[in-house]
Order: C-alpha cells, then structure tokens, then sequence
C-alpha cells in the first residue's frame, strides 16, 4: 500500500518530480525492442528519477511527461486523411494527455476542468487521484476488509473512471482540404525523440565533428539542448564568413 498525504495532488506531486533526460539516454531507449514495456523505457529514459512508475500506466504518463521537458511539448507528423487521403502536416500538444480536461456528467454534459477540479465523493475522500490498476493499489487488506460489497465496487469503478479521464493519448488534427477531424493514436515510444536511432547517431557524431566535444559530452545534452546546437553547428558551416564578422 501507498501512504498518501494529500490525495488530490498525488498524480500533480509525482509528474513534478520526473527528470529530463539526456542525449544519452534517449538513444539508449530508441534501442530498446519494440515491444519492450513501459517501465522499462521510462526507466531507461529517466534512470535516476526520484518516482518509479507503480505501473505501466503511470509509466505512460511519465514517459509523455519527461518526453515534454526534455524535446518539446509538441508532437510534428505528417498523416493522410482518413476520408479524402490528403496528406496533413500536423502539430499535437501532448500536455492535454496526462492531464484532466473534462468531466462528463451523468446528464451527459462535459465540463471543462484541471486535475483540482476532479471531486472524490465524501466518502472515499481518501482515495487519491492516480493511475491505479486495483484497491490494492491503494488500501491495505484491513481497510478493504472493513468495506462492503457495494463500496468495494463502487471504488472500484471510481478508480476506472478516473483512469479514463486522466490519460487520453489520442490526439486531433483538421484535414486542411476536407475539414474533417482525424485522429490519431499517439504512442510512447513514437514520442520520445524527434528523430530515429539512426539520426540521433548522425547528430552525435556531427556535433562532435564540428565542436570541440567529444561524443560522451555531447550526450549529456538535453535534447532540446542538442537541437540548440545543431542549429548553431549548421549556421556554422553555411555562414562561416558571418561567423568570422560576429568575432570583431
């Protein structure tokens, strides 16, 4: 079991404390299989973060979390329309997928909200808002021994629904030529680099080549860092002349 002190800001609390990680470990992941689990590709991406996933669904949220900080927290595609075939050129905040963004009422009307908002009924006002997969998860075998049958299910399903309204990771784009709205399922492991295995190798060694810093200081760079200094590296070498100006 877990012990929680402010239930509310469980989730909040924890996505707070997830580290950016580096060039290093971003190739380390890009190698690891395809079908490798969660836990093992935010561990890989993150391997001395203070929070460890309890699951594999946290670790989803983790890993779009440390993804957001370390590259960007804008996804870049390209996707052909599922009604007219146009290709689009698309851009999706992924921050709206490990946050609240609605609640649906019993009337059916959605409100929108932020992780705050979310109301945990007075009874279960212990229970936090997380990404749990069982009671277990969250009560100790006395606690759950002292509930019903009926609470037993009814935390049950308030853990469900939480879980569906705090990760949604499909993301939206317009078609520019038909206007119909596409959507698209983004998964962790297409986001947590800008680039493929084999460009990352091609932008270590490039930075490398045409800096001074050998290949181990360049992976200590943030991606976003990295991406800073490939611009930079490419302005050097088209524009040397107006790199020569800058020095006087």
């Amino acid at each position: 079991m877990i012990k929680f002190n402010k239930p509310v800001d469980f989730l909040e609390s924890r996505l707070k404390q997830i580290p950016r990680y580096n060039t290093g470990n971003e190739k380390e992941a890009l190698m690891l299989e395809d079908d490798e689990d969660f836990i093992t590709i935010f561990n890989t991406l993150c391997p001395d973060s203070p929070v460890k996933p309890i699951n594999e669904y946290e670790a989803i949220i983790f890993i779009f979390k440390a993804r957001e900080i370390s590259v960007s927290d804008i996804i870049e595609g390209v996707k052909e329309c599922d009604n007219c075939n146009m290709v689009n050129n698309f851009q999706i905040d992924i921050t709206k997928f490990y946050k609240f963004d609605r609640i649906v009422h019993e009337d059916g009307w959605e409100e929108e909200c932020d992780i705050h908002s979310v109301k945990i009924p007075e009874k279960f006002k212990n229970i936090p808002i997380g990404v749990f997969e069982k009671i277990e998860d969250i009560m100790d075998e006395e606690e759950i021994d002292k509930l019903v049958v009926k609470d037993y299910h009814k935390i049950r399903e308030l853990i469900n629904d939480i879980n569906l309204n705090i990760f949604n990771n499909v993301g939206e784009f317009k078609c520019i030529k038909c206007k119909e709205i596409n959507s698209i399922h983004i998964l962790p492991q297409s986001i947590i680099s800008r680039t493929s295995l084999k460009g990352i190798f091609n932008e270590i060694f490039s930075l490398s080549f045409y800096s001074n810093n050998s290949i181990k200081e360049v992976e200590k760079l943030y991606p976003f860092e990295r991406n800073i200094y490939l611009g930079l590296a490419k302005e050097k070498v088209e524009n040397p002349a107006n790199q020569l100006k800058s020095l006087f």
